[in-house]
């Protein structure tokens, strides 16, 4: 009987998808640092907490970018929506500064 719980997933592709949501947490735990400590401020390690979200959503895009290599995701597809939430930002931005 097939394993409904990983929905036929292969473990290497369980495995990406792992990784992807743990760099997606670590940019949300980096971005909630800032929020609370400003972007100056520093980890414990020595580095502002601005650098800290950089390096977070580089690894992010690694990820995002394996992924597109192994077939996993669409590189046009992620394109396409990013120019599509783009737009609304930008609208967001503009309608909040009026």
């Amino acid at each position: 009987m097939p394993d409904t719980t990983t929905s036929n997933l292969k473990d290497q592709e369980i495995e990406r998808l792992a990784k992807l949501a743990e760099e997606a947490s670590e940019i949300v735990q980096a971005a909630m640092k800032i929020i609370r400590f400003g972007y100056e401020s520093t980890y414990t390690d020595g580095i502002e907490n601005r650098t800290h979200l950089e390096i977070e959503i580089g690894n992010l895009l690694c990820i995002v970018d394996y992924m597109v290599s192994v077939n996993d995701l669409n590189s046009v597809a992620i394109d396409e929506a990013r120019l599509a939430h783009n737009e609304k930002m930008i609208n967001n931005f503009r309608k909040q500064s009026c």
